[in-house]
């Protein structure tokens, strides 16, 4: 998920790093608040993972503060050590604490996609959150949200396929399309015209490089209403209506193929090592 609430304070907020499942690269998306006019934009970046150091440098320690993420270490110059730990970090930690730094991989990054520079609506936001990477890891699962603050998104969200490797992009609105022809049909709510609703996607289908699964809601005034589990099939663009009441997540057959990454690292108190924190 994407935490906005410091936006106006801090001007810019990223979104977390997912990184492949062949872990060759990252990607992350940059939120930047304009003050003057109260929008949000968002642009996509993919960051190749640089060579490992070599065997000589992984034997080197490398006391440089960049690397150490503790604020309750402190660097002894008098005698030239870490305080709190008898462990330096490696030049390989070292590296590893910058790889995964995007304020230390500027110059490496590579934009992908940009949303909301031409927008001109007062107060307008657009957001993009990658989800996770195909199973192949050729392809990138990305939530694209777009509306004016305290009036609610512009008519429903959307998701974008983006494959890193080659740059491309691929907006899909055919579910949307779906979702309300099989809604409007059944004639139990208000048209989807005429609400705001919104699509979750969720991931990809295990073991699979083209279908994805995504929940969708509606919003009235008074309560939201579930709108269905989904499957869509980004080659064919057909859609299928898994069910049309909630699922546990776990009973879905949902992949878990990139991982999140948090770019801290960190001093292991049991151990004495310093290591990267990161979780899928």
């Amino acid at each position: 998920m994407l935490n906005l609430s410091q936006l106006t304070k801090q001007k810019q907020v990223r979104s977390p790093i997912m990184l492949s499942p062949q872990r060759d690269g990252y990607l992350f998306a940059e939120h930047s608040f304009f003050a003057e006019t109260r929008q949000t934009v968002a642009e996509l970046y993919w960051v190749p993972i640089q060579e490992q150091p070599s065997a000589q440098q992984q034997g080197q320690l490398a006391p440089t503060r960049y690397a150490i993420e503790a604020k309750q270490q402190k660097y002894n110059k008098k005698q030239r050590r870490w305080g709190g730990g008898s462990h330096q970090p490696s030049i390989a930690e070292q590296h590893y604490g910058s790889v995964f730094d995007p304020d230390r991989q500027r110059r490496f990054r590579k934009r992908l996609y940009r949303v909301g520079y031409g927008d001109n609506r007062l107060k307008a936001f657009h957001t993009l959150v990658p989800v996770d990477f195909s199973a192949n890891g050729e392809a990138v699962l990305v939530h694209y949200r777009t509306g004016v603050y305290n009036t609610g998104l512009k008519s429903t969200s959307s998701f974008l396929i983006v494959r890193p490797h080659t740059g491309q992009v691929t907006r899909y609105n055919e579910l949307q399309s779906a979702i309300r022809s099989y809604w409007d049909a059944q004639g139990i709510m208000a048209p989807l015209d005429t609400v705001a609703w919104e699509l979750f996607p969720l991931g990809w289908v295990q073991g699979s490089n083209r279908d994805i699964i995504v929940d969708a809601w509606a919003y009235d005034t008074k309560e939201r209403q579930y709108l269905g589990v989904w499957r869509f099939d980004s080659q064919s663009e057909q859609s299928q209506l898994l069910s049309p009441t909630e699922v546990p997540r776990e009973q879905l057959p949902l992949a878990q193929n990139g991982w999140r990454v948090s770019p801290k690292v960190m001093l292991d108190p049991s151990t004495g090592q310093w290591r990267r924190l990161g979780a899928r």
